[in-house]
């Protein structure tokens, strides 16, 4: 790997739970490296400090040990030129439209360029003709489409996606995940992806990263060799992807039987 875009080193993080006040250890360590355009898929048991992981990296929370740099430089604080998250709600305001949504956060650009900007993105994402529709007017799957829209048009070099498509039905996440990867095909930037499904994980990731019940460590890593541009629904028939499958839940469920215990 040439040199990283994301170095975690070391980190470990606690917080204090809000109810009872006590501390909780999130993190026990953590050490990974990201390649530029690499896409990495991040699983674990409920609760084990995934969105954390990705807080962490985002500037959201600092670690309470070790060391966060992006592109060689200590993370310190939200950069969101640099990082664009994505959260499993799309978080759209409900008194803007969808292309003023997408609009949101293109404030540096002239008002013609953030405009043009925002009909691509829409264009692309599959939102011809919906454009001037509010949030309350669109389908669940539609507004995620938007959030992804949003996310895009601000050309981050670093996408953090939390469980994007983890509340849509199967079909629709279906359609969202070949829609993300014909997308991100097209510019690959370095994602970062948390999701609770084996088969999203290994469908879209260049690695899939097994986080172990809370405190949460890298207990295993997967290195996934089927060749791209790949077609999500006929890659998930394939037999060696099913063997994969069931590799990856054979570390995981040892995993959550532990955090349950």
């Amino acid at each position: 790997m040439a040199s990283p875009i994301i170095e975690i080193e070391n980190v470990e993080h606690w917080f204090r739970d809000s109810r009872s006040g006590s501390l909780v250890h999130a993190v026990a360590r953590a050490d990974l490296a990201v390649g530029s355009g690499e896409f990495i898929s991040i699983v674990g048991p409920s609760g084990c400090g995934k969105t954390t992981l990705l807080n962490i990296v985002s500037g959201l929370a600092a670690p309470t040990r070790g060391s966060v740099k992006v592109k060689g430089l200590p993370v310190r604080g939200v950069q969101p030129d640099l990082i664009g998250y994505m959260f499993a709600r799309d978080t759209l305001l409900p008194w803007r439209t969808a292309l003023s949504n997408v609009e949101f956060g293109l404030d540096s650009l002239p008002r013609p360029e953030a405009r043009s900007r925002a009909e691509r993105f829409l264009h692309l994402v599959g939102l011809d003709g919906f454009e001037h529709n509010y949030p309350d007017q669109l389908s669940h799957g539609m507004r995620q489409r938007v959030a992804l829209a949003r996310t895009l048009a601000a050309s981050p070099e670093i996408l953090l996606m939390d469980e994007p498509f983890g509340a849509l039905d199967a079909q629709t996440k279906l359609l969202m995940e070949e829609e993300f990867l014909r997308l991100w095909e097209a510019d690959k930037k370095t994602v970062l992806f948390v999701t609770h499904d084996l088969v999203e994980a290994l469908t879209l990731a260049d690695r899939v990263l097994v986080l172990s019940a809370r405190p949460c460590r890298i207990k295993a890593e997967y290195k996934v060799d089927f060749p791209r541009p790949r077609d999500a629904e006929a890659l998930q028939s394939d037999p060696g992807f099913a063997a994969m499958v069931r590799q990856v839940w054979s570390d995981l469920k040892s995993e959550n039987i532990r955090g349950r215990a």
